[in-house]
C-alpha cells in the first residue's frame, strides 16, 4: 500500500476531500543546499491536489489523514496509461508496414493514428474504471 499525508478541506455526507502536496525527492539529502538540481525542483513544485475519498474513518474538516493505494492498482493504471497507446503505435506501424512496405509516409501516419487510437482507448477504458474501488485512494487513519 502507498501512503500519503494529506489534510481534510470538506467533508459532506459520506466523502471527505483531502488535501495532498506532492513532493520532490529533490531537497531532501544532505547536499540540497548546493545542488543546481534541487533549486531547479523548487521552482517547479506543483500545487495541492485535492481528492474525494470515501470518509469511513469520520475525519473532519482540518484534521491530518493518511491516504493510501493500492500499488497493484497503480501498476495497472500505468500500464494502461503509458503502455497502450505505445503499443498501438508500434502495432500500426508494423501492420502498414506489412501492408505496403517501403512506404515510409504511411508507416508513419499509420503508426501516429495507432497511437491515437491507444490514446482513445485508454480515455474509454478510464471512464469505465473511474468508479471501480480497485484505483481508488482510500482513508486510511486520521493523524491530528
Amino acid at each position: 500500500m502507498i501512503k500519503e499525508p494529506g489534510t481534510v478541506v470538506r467533508t459532506e455526507g459520506r466523502f471527505a476531500w483531502v488535501e495532498t502536496r506532492q513532493k520532490s525527492a529533490c531537497g531532501s539529502c544532505a547536499s540540497a543546499e548546493g545542488c543546481g538540481t534541487s533549486s531547479l525542483a523548487s521552482l517547479f513544485e506543483r500545487d495541492a491536489t485535492v481528492l474525494r475519498v470515501s470518509n469511513a474513518v469520520g475525519a473532519r474538516v482540518g484534521q491530518q489523514v493518511t491516504l493510501g493505494l493500492s500499488e497493484g492498482g497503480l501498476v495497472r493504471a500505468a500500464f494502461l496509461v503509458y503502455m497502450i497507446p505505445l503499443l498501438g503505435m508500434i502495432i500500426g506501424g508494423l501492420l502498414m508496414q506489412w501492408i505496403a512496405p517501403g512506404s515510409e509516409g504511411l508507416v508513419i501516419a499509420a503508426s501516429l493514428l495507432g497511437f491515437a487510437a491507444g490514446f482513445v482507448f485508454v480515455r474509454y477504458k478510464g471512464s469505465k474504471l473511474e468508479n471501480d474501488a480497485r484505483y481508488q485512494p482510500v482513508l486510511l487513519s486520521v493523524d491530528s
